[in-house]
């Protein structure tokens, strides 16, 4: 279906290069016939009229299809916007409405996970939202993905960021337990927690049509880090391809798929396990990321 979507993209493009070529093509002709019969007889001043017209209205084309040419390229691989600042850019009511205007399914991609529970008002308003939803909707499914905080991965992305990232971690996983505990049963089973070990490269918040990718950068703070907002939506086009997946879009999406399916099951033993080892992670002297939150939120209004 994708080699599908690119053929008729090649060949809209190659339609419209073929049909400004021929009205160029037509717009000289008839210059060059108005000019042999002269410009001061009507015939060929009509000639000469008609043909700057066409030859002008190819150019406008041309300079208006160039970036459009561009725009399409971005738009065709799901792109919406890029920001420089995640914590800028997704405030808490983006993610709040993310939560409420995703019907189906909301996914999570994450290290620590720590931004829901940063403040005691964030963590009662996401605990509102979580719940709200798995109860609100039969079908609602979440999934929640950290980095095992056991892993020396976790360890080098703590001393990186300068923040007790595995503690982070464990503080916010056992929030999300004790959430999942406290739902009825029906909607307990349609919240999924799960630990991965892989390299995170990048942060994944997928709901509905929407995907929220931040990338992770060396040495500095994953809540601060760049990134972009992506679609599975291709409304702007026809019904056929609506059915093309945008590629760019489409990747995040396996690799999602891909962590999720090497990733293990959250179950009591494992939240306890881990809830035992917070202490070991609280000794190592850095912030948490909610400090470090408080202390740029500080910085900003000052």
């Amino acid at each position: 279906m994708a080699d599908l979507g690119e053929n008729l993209r090649r060949y809209e493009k190659a339609f419209r290069q073929k049909a400004l070529a021929l009205t160029l093509v037509a717009g000289l002709v008839l210059l060059v016939v108005g000019t042999f019969i002269g410009v001061g007889r009507s015939a060929g001043s009509i000639l000469v009229g008609t043909s700057t017209s066409l030859i002008a209205a190819v150019v406008f084309a041309y300079l208006a299809f160039a970036p459009n040419d561009l725009l399409d390229h971005f738009l065709d691989n799901g792109l919406r916007e890029v920001f420089a600042n995640r914590r800028s850019r997704c405030t808490t009511d983006f993610w709040l409405d993310l939560i409420a205007g995703a019907s189906e399914y909301y996914k999570v991609l994450g290290v620590a996970n720590h931004g829901y529970i940063s403040t005691a008002t964030k963590k009662e308003q996401f605990t509102d939202a979580f719940r709200s939803a798995l109860v609100s909707k039969p079908q609602f499914r979440v999934e929640i993905l950290w980095l095992d905080p056991r892993g020396q991965l976790a360890e080098i992305r703590e001393k990186e960021e300068g923040r007790k990232t595995r503690r982070d971690t464990v503080d916010s996983i056992q929030w999300m337990w004790d959430l999942r505990q406290d739902l009825p049963e029906q909607a307990r089973e349609r919240l999924s927690m799960y630990l991965y070990t892989e390299t995170p490269t990048c942060g994944i918040t997928w709901a509905a049509s929407s995907l929220v990718v931040t990338h992770y950068q060396a040495r500095s703070l994953n809540l601060e880090a760049p990134g972009m907002i992506l679609t599975m939506d291709h409304s702007r086009h026809s019904a056929v391809m609506r059915k093309v997946k945008p590629e760019l879009s489409h990747k995040y999406q396996s690799n999602y798929s891909e962590v999720l399916s090497k990733s293990v099951v959250i179950d009591a033993g494992a939240v306890s396990a881990l809830v035992d080892l917070r202490e070991t992670y609280d000794a190592s002297g850095l912030p948490s990321e909610a400090d470090v939150r408080a202390q740029r939120e500080a910085a900003d209004g000052a």
